[in-house]
This record gives structure tokens, sequence and C-alpha cells, in this order.
């Protein structure tokens, strides 16, 4: 039997919330059947760890255990809350700047035994990713292969086009561009989790189609039975800059001129985990809003909105709570950064906005055409089975992988 390692910067089972965690969790699951898995989670261990434990026992885990002390504990805080932020203004290889989680690696790698015995190397998401020169030393006869959840390049590109802070902006573009481009290239095989990204990787980075292939990333279906809606739904972990970015820009330029247009009361639900004192705070100004928290099945929120809003600003890869609205039978309205690596047309599956007068147009639209509703959530179910098949998906994965020289 083949043995593998997947390492990773995130927790995984079958309740994580993170689309990234969910994808993860799934082809871990598929692979560590059909070959003898390791798994180097860099991340602190907690209840999710725990978790994993539980959930996989025939799966090796390798966490990170090493106790530090007050000085090494006093530097990471630093690096990662204060440094690191002051750092991703100014250096675009940020990433791999501060080094914790190089040194993180290191020592997980470390532990590992038998390390001539390691035939493939997963390595999950970009600030791992990017760390290849660290993992090639511990692993002389792997290979090598980056599952890119996105192409950061892409998500940095948008980052720079929101930020008041940033000289030279071509520049950190071009040379973050150049460090990702770099550290792919050192993988023997390349896994971007949807279409898009392939041909992003291909035309945008020049690499070589041959050593791409594209996955589709897991998702989940959830009840949609909204026979007297009253809201509309955000579904989303606040914790993420990304998410409370968007949510704060529909409520500044979306939520209150459409509250002033509409003749009915309406709910916005912010469904998702990492609401922090300081988020709630904010958010509390804004009426009729409701905040939910993490919560283990979203349905009953999917069965009071008339719709699901993607107003995502920023941020790079397929979005696995598109996937999940569309599938669940719930109708969205995204924009480009929303919607991007499904192949659903406007007005057909979902419907497109970008400009605040767009959203409203459009959120007005679907509280008041049932029929229209009801068009989008039977069009979106069909295209969503037709492109995102994941059995076939896993098969294909791991034929491809024991075609790599």
């Amino acid at each position: 039997m083949e043995n593998i390692l997947f390492i990773t910067s995130t927790h995984f089972h079958n309740k994580i919330g993170s689309g990234g965690g969910k994808t993860i969790n799934y082809y871990v699951n598929k692979f560590s059947r059909d070959y003898s898995t390791t798994v180097a989670d860099i991340g602190d261990p907690d209840n999710n760890s725990l978790r994993m434990y539980e959930q996989y026992p025939h799966v090796k885990f390798v966490l990170f255990d090493k106790k530090k002390n007050i000085l090494e504990k006093m530097r990471d805080y630093l690096l990662c809350r204060h440094i690191y932020l002051v750092l991703k203004n100014y250096i675009p290889f940020y990433y791999i700047s501060n080094g914790f989680i190089k040194r993180r690696l290191k020592y997980l790698l470390s532990q590992i035994k038998n390390k001539d015995n390691i035939n493939y190397v997963f390595v999950e998401m970009t600030p791992v990713i990017l760390h290849i020169n660290v993992i090639k030393a511990f692993f002389p006869n792997a290979v090598f292969i980056a599952s890119c959840h996105d192409v950061t390049s892409q998500s940095v590109q948008r980052w720079l086009g929101v930020s008041q802070n940033i000289l030279f902006k071509n520049r950190y573009l071009q040379s973050f561009k150049n460090l990702e481009r770099n550290r792919l290239s050192e993988y023997d095989l390349l896994i971007p989790h949807n279409i898009k990204d392939k041909y992003f990787l291909q035309k945008e980075l020049g690499l070589p189609e041959n050593v791409i292939h594209s996955i589709a990333p897991y998702y989940d279906t959830y009840t949609f039975n909204s026979n007297k809606p009253n809201g509309i739904i955000f579904w989303g972990n606040m914790g993420r800059a990304e998410n409370y970015n968007a949510v704060t820009w529909f409520l500044e330029n979306v939520w209150r001129k459409l509250k002033e247009k509409l003749n009915k009361e309406l709910i916005f639900y912010i469904v998702g985990d990492g609401l922090t004192d300081e988020i709630k705070s904010l958010l509390s100004k804004y009426q009729d809003v409701v905040l939910t928290g993490f919560v283990d099945d979203p349905s009953i929120y999917f069965s009071k909105a008339y719709a699901m809003v993607v107003p995502l600003l920023t941020g790079a890869g397929i979005k696995i709570k598109t996937i999940e609205g569309l599938a669940s039978g719930i109708p969205v309205i995204s924009n480009n950064t929303g919607i991007e690596g499904i192949p659903a047309r406007d007005n057909i599956e979902y419907l497109h906005c970008e400009t605040a007068n767009e959203w409203i147009s459009a959120i007005i639209r679907i509280i008041d055409d049932k029929k229209l509703r009801d068009k989008l959530i039977v069009n979106a179910k069909v295209v969503i089975s037709e492109h995102f098949k994941l059995e076939e998906s896993y098969i294909e994965y791991k034929n491809r992988i024991l075609c790599v020289q």
C-alpha cells in the first residue's frame, strides 16, 4: 500500500464550518480508505483536533504539541498579531517572512518516522504551500502535490484594489506573483479547486497545463423550504476578513437604502461562526439584523430567507457558501467574486450584481417575484449536480496522481 502525507494549516472533521476544512476532510476521508495516511497539522491542538482523532482512528496524526516558554509565546504573539500585519503592507512575501509556519513545519515533519517511505505529500493551502523548500528536504522519494484552495495572487490583487495603505501596488503584485509562481513550479502536480483557477495558473502565472488537475470542492446541501420568508441571509464565518468586510459594505451601502424602499419588514440574517464582541458591537447599530453565531445546521435560517447574498469584495477561489446556497435551492444573489469558478448564468441560475443600486433592485425583484425565485431554484440545482460530482472528482484525482513520474 502507498504511504501518503497530508500537511494542513487547518483542522478538519465532519462538522467543520470552513469551506477549505470541508474539502480537506472529504479528500482525506477518501484517500485514507485507499492508502496508509499520515496527517501533519500545524494548527494549535483544540477540540477540533480531538474530533479528527475520533473520526479517523485509522489515520496517524502529527500535531504541534511542542511546549513553548514565555519568550517564545511572546515572540509568536507579537509576530502573528502585530508585526505580521505591518509586514503585509510592505513585503509581498509576508506569508513566509515571520518564520512562524516554518518553525512549526520543521518541528512537525521531524516527528514523522520512516520519511523515506512516504510516496505522496499533499500540501494544503497557500501559507504552507509556499514553504515547499522546507518540506522537500524531509522526503527525498516523494511526489509533491499542492492543493490550491485558491490562487493567492488573485486574492492579493483584489486586496490591493481596496487597500489605501500600499504604495507601488503594481510592483507589490508582480513580486507576489513571482513568489507564488516560483514556489508552485517546485511541485509535481497542482490541484486547483475549480476550472477558473486552473486557467489562472496557466495564463496569469505561466504554469504548464500538464501539471495542473482541477477537482471539485466539497459542499453540503441543506434543507430549504421557504413558504413564509421574512428576510435575506449571509452565510459565512465572520472571523474571516473578507466576510466581515462584505457584510459591513452591504449594510452601509445596500441595507439602509433597501429598507427605505420596501413596504414590508425584512430581516438580515448573518449566519456563521467567528462573532467577536467587537464585531457584535459594530453591527449592533443596524436595525433588523440577526447575528446567529455558529449553527450546526443553517437550514432553519435558509428557510426564512428570500435569497442568499454574496457581496464579497476580496478573496479568491471558489466560494463554498455560494455552491451550498445553489445546491440547497435557496435563490442566490452574487457579484463576480462570489460566483467565480461556478458556471452559473445571470438571471437563469442566480442574479448578478455589482453596484449598490443593482443589489437593491435584485433583492426587490426576488422578493416580489415568486416565479423568478422558483426558476432560479430549479436551474441552480441542475448546474451544481452537473458540474460538481464529488465521487467522480475523487476517482479522477486518485488516477491522476498515479500518473505522476
